[in-house]
């Protein structure tokens, strides 16, 4: 009775430690199976990633030949509007006269002719030359217009010193502090 018992226990000690083996084993094995599916999963990811762009890329390229093939290539610079409608209505005289008097005004307002050849172009509230909008407010001085073709540059001397005496001035301000992007009429000092 003693054997049969002792058996017993030594066969319920293999049974415990025989489960308990095949349980560490099955999670040993879950493991790197989850990490073989990870990997997996990475390399299947950043395939479709690649798969995606070269597509892009394709169907970027394909819609560039395409418009190629139908003539709808992006304009070249500048852009002439004038061809473009053939029906324009003539501006009246009153709005002519308006828009002579807004661009006068500016002009007038926020040109200074400065010593050396320079000018300086205050832009807003601020009395300061700011680069982008000071190149953005003569812009319109630099464009042919629709009566004569020229330029107001083109046709006024005092235009055409405020624009030369512009490039002057920012060429020489950025020069002087590349990053800045407005400037002062005058030198200020800090305290």
């Amino acid at each position: 009775m003693k054997k049969s018992l002792s058996k017993k226990r030594c066969s319920d000690k293999c049974l415990l430690y025989f489960s308990l083996g095949a349980v560490i084993l099955w999670f040993g094995l879950s493991i790197s199976f989850i990490a073989v599916l990870e990997k997996k999963l990475v390399e299947v990811k950043h395939e479709n990633y690649e798969y995606n762009e070269k597509l892009k890329e394709s169907v970027a390229a394909s819609e560039l030949k395409r418009r190629r093939r139908q003539g709808d290539e992006l304009p070249q610079y500048p852009i002439n509007h004038r061809h473009l409608n053939t029906a324009i209505r003539p501006l009246s005289d009153q709005a002519i006269d308006q828009c002579h008097k807004a661009l006068w005004h500016t002009v007038d307002t926020t040109a200074y002719v400065l010593p050396n050849n320079e000018s300086f172009v205050i832009t807003g509230d601020i009395e300061d030359l700011w680069l982008r909008d000071s190149a953005a407010q003569i812009h319109p001085l630099l464009l042919p217009n629709t009566y004569n073709g020229q330029s107001l540059v083109q046709v006024d001397q005092k235009l055409e010193r405020i624009v030369s005496g512009l490039i002057l001035k920012t060429a020489r301000l950025i020069r002087f502090d590349p990053y800045a992007n407005a400037f002062h009429l005058e030198e200020r000092k800090t305290p």
